[in-house]
C-alpha cells in the first residue's frame, strides 16, 4: 500500500485562485488520500507552504465528464478541447483525451499563519510593514514650520 501524501502541490499559477475561493482540483493521477486528510498545500515552484487543505470529497471521473464551467475549480473553460489544453499544459508528458481518467479532489482551504499576517484586507494585501514605513504628509502652514528646515515654494 502507498504511503500517505501529506501535501499537494499547485503551480504557481493557480496559488491566487485557491486563496481566492478555489475548491476543487482536477489531477491525472490518484493521490494517497482519504476524505478527511489534512495536507499541505504548496507552491510547486518555491516548495513554500501556503496553507492547509482538508479533502471533503474524491470522485473519479473521465475528462469528458466534468464539468468544464465548474465555478469550484477556479479555471472554467469554453469547451472541453480547452480544458483538455489546460491538462496537457500540467501534464505535458501524458496524452488527454476525453476519456482519460481524472481524480477530482474537493477540499477546504486555510491560509497558513504566514501568508495571513501583516496582511489587511482593505489594502489589497499590501503588507502592513510597508504601510507603516511609508511617508506621512501632513499640511502646515508655512507659519508652523519649524526654524531652521527650509521651506520649499508650492506653486497654487
Amino acid at each position: 500500500m502507498k504511503e500517505k501524501e501529506t501535501k499537494m502541490g499547485f503551480h504557481e499559477s493557480v496559488i491566487p485562485q485557491i486563496f481566492n475561493g478555489k475548491t476543487k482540483t482536477y489531477r491525472l493521477r490518484e493521490h494517497s488520500v482519504s476524505v478527511d486528510d489534512v495536507l499541505d498545500f504548496e507552491d510547486s515552484q518555491s516548495g513554500k507552504t501556503i496553507g492547509k487543505g482538508k479533502i471533503k470529497k474524491i470522485e473519479k471521473k473521465k475528462v469528458g465528464e466534468i464539468d468544464f464551467e465548474d465555478k469550484t475549480h477556479g479555471t472554467t473553460y469554453e469547451n472541453i478541447d480547452e480544458m483538455i489544453e489546460a491538462f496537457k499544459k500540467h501534464y505535458p508528458e501524458r496524452e488527454v483525451t476525453p476519456e482519460t481518467e481524472v481524480f477530482v479532489y474537493s477540499y477546504e482551504f486555510e491560509p497558513s499563519e504566514k501568508e495571513s499576517e501583516g496582511k489587511d484586507k482593505n489594502t489589497n494585501d499590501i503588507e502592513t510593514k510597508e504601510i507603516e514605513k511609508a511617508p506621512v504628509v501632513v499640511p502646515i502652514t508655512p507659519e508652523e514650520v519649524p526654524k531652521g528646515i527650509p521651506q520649499i515654494p508650492v506653486e497654487e
